[in-house]
């Protein structure tokens, strides 16, 4: 028999860093209690020198001990907080004390990825949490900051605004960009007249000049974001193009008003606008600047008689060659993915994307899927046969990178009717596309077209005949279930239709050739909610929970559907 100490010993072991990083807690508590408080200011201050100190000479190693960094930062934090509170929120010290929240969340992330560290289940669990709660309390001191009195406003601003467009791009959704850029232009226009005026009082305060340059390539990508924020897919001021109530509606179908492919014509005048202005302030033309251009001189109307003043002749192979292997920000990868894209050199895009070095790879993933559908309002695919081709293969990638996002599903769906009613108008999709992928460069999208089309023109038999050929082609009725969720939670979709039923039909024979394909029987449930039908959407419901696992989007379509009888 085991000794009662050697169990006792293995868990003193696995619970010594937390015992550690308490302990630290509270030797700093003791001392507060019994340092005069006069001296205490100084104290915290010495303490604050060197952990600031520690916690650099570890930073600076490759391989840093884990459990030291976390038992240092957590003192650090402590520290700052003591000291606001005693310094009674000198402004300065919150400054400090949200950068380095934000300098330790990234550098316990890079642990997290580094294949080379050798961490444990513990250690593992403990970074993240350690990071993400870093993270959260630097972006709570800095949106204290910018909607403050704060002589760090614009400095924190600017932090602000980067989060919020790496939280869209990361695909959250993350409150008004159009607002956050107007709030970023003042910013910027007070920074130009203040660093003028800099003093020895506020030179900490001042935004730095390459910090300024960074907040006015900022301005310009949330402007051009905000293009597609509203979802309306023209120009409020704009009636040259008619609107889904104008045009006679195909039979059996009706499409959504509102679009995330098409951007706002009008906030793309204001990004071009900003690109103008501001571009003119910065030395040199950089990577991301020549993609917002790009972007600009893609989607806005040929008729839009401001452009660029700078030359941008440059060689983008070139340009993207110069970028480096190192770790890069996610903004300037995907800047060079931009260029790429709009090029449709999808061989340079999937080797750009397949580096996974930037401070957040999955905003550049989602990213690039979006700019991918978005490409398909562009003037690009009506103007050119040779890049529509190639086109079809940058579809492809997002049914690797995305496949389930909403823009890739309204695409389908659009390109579905228009392949189902030809000679109907669609103020959306090029005519020319869904030409191109029943062309079959693409089986998978081919056949999910073809499915789609057929089930939409009432051809049941011929869409099962294609969902078959899908499945044999390698790819996933997934995708149908998809699209099926984006128009079922779409506001014009008819449950009283012949549409719903046909539709219905299409899920259960995706779901008896897919039986275990969680996507598609998560698909049914919603849509038999949608129908009233509650026997049929428990059945549904609860083989996706059985097959995804108790998500909260099920949890929720289970409640729905139980009070279905009671309704």
């Amino acid at each position: 028999m085991k000794p009662w100490t050697e169990g006792l010993f293995k868990n003193w072991q696995a619970a010594l860093p937390a015992l550690v990083v308490g302990g630290s807690a509270a030797l700093i508590v003791l001392v507060a209690i019994n340092i005069s408080p006069k001296r205490m200011p100084g104290y915290y201050k010495n303490r604050l020198e060197k952990a600031r100190q520690t916690w650099l000479d570890l930073d600076s190693q490759r391989t840093a001990n884990v459990d030291q960094m976390r038992q240092v930062a957590a003192e650090l934090d402590i520290i700052y907080e003591r000291l606001v509170g005693m310094e009674l929120g000198e402004q300065q010290r919150y400054w400090d004390w949200a950068i380095l929240g934000r300098e330790q969340s990234a550098r316990f992330i890079s642990m997290l990825a580094d294949s080379d560290a050798n961490l444990s289940d513990e250690q593992r669990a403990g970074l993240q949490d350690d990071a993400i709660k870093y993270r959260n309390k630097s972006q709570k001191i800095l949106e204290q900051l910018a909607d403050g009195q704060s002589p760090f406003a614009a400095r924190a601003l600017i932090h602000v605004a980067a989060d919020k467009l790496s939280a869209v791009a990361d695909g959250n959704v993350s409150g008004n960009l159009n607002d956050m850029a107007t709030r970023l232009a003042f910013v910027v226009e007070r920074a130009d007249a203040d660093n003028s005026q800099v003093t020895d009082q506020n030179t900490a305060a001042a935004t730095a000049p390459d910090e300024l340059d960074d907040a006015r390539l900022l301005l310009v990508r949330l402007a051009l974001e905000s293009a597609w924020e509203l979802g309306v897919g023209q120009s409020q001021d704009d009636n040259s193009r008619p609107t889904e109530s104008e045009q006679v509606q195909p039979f059996r179908v009706s499409l959504p008003a509102s679009s995330r492919l098409l951007p706002s014509q009008d906030r793309l005048g204001v990004a071009r606008l900003y690109w103008n202005q501001q571009s003119a302030k910065v030395e040199s033309i950089s990577l991301g600047w020549r993609a917002a251009e790009q972007v600009l001189n893609t989607f806005q109307s040929s008729g839009d008689s401001e452009r660029s003043t700078r030359n941008l002749q440059t060689d983008y192979g070139e340009v993207i060659q110069a970028a480096g292997s190192s770790k890069v920000r996610w903004e300037d990868r995907f800047a060079e993915i931009q260029l790429a894209s709009i090029d449709c050199d999808w061989k340079e895009v999937a080797f750009l994307l397949a580096r996974q070095n930037t401070t957040n790879d999955r905003a550049v993933r989602h990213s690039t899927a979006e700019l991918i559908c978005r490409l398909s309002t562009s003037r690009l695919l009506s103007e050119s046969e040779s890049w529509r081709a190639k086109y079809i293969s940058g579809l492809a990638l997002v049914l690797q990178l995305e496949p389930y996002m909403p823009e890739f599903s309204e695409l389908l769906w659009r390109c579905s009717v228009a392949k189902a009613y030809p000679d109907s108008e669609n103020i959306v999709v090029s005519p020319e596309l869904p030409t191109a992928i029943a062309s079959g460069a693409s089986p998978v999208l081919q056949h999910t077209i073809f499915t789609l089309s057929s089930t939409i023109s009432g051809q049941q038999e011929l869409a099962k005949t294609h969902l078959q050929l899908l499945l044999r082609t390698g790819g996933s009725s997934a995708t149908l279930g998809s699209v099926i969720l984006w128009l079922v939670r779409s506001n014009d979709f008819d449950s009283d239709s012949e549409l719903a039923l046909d539709i219905t039909q299409l899920l259960q024979d995706a779901c008896a050739l897919e039986p275990k394909n969680g996507i598609n029987w998560f698909a049914l449930g919603v849509l038999q909610v949608k129908l009233g039908s509650q026997e049929q959407a428990l059945e549904a419901l609860r083989e996706a929970q059985e097959l995804l696992g108790e998500l909260p989007a099920i949890e929720e379509m289970l409640s729905a559907a139980k009070q279905l009888a009671t309704l």
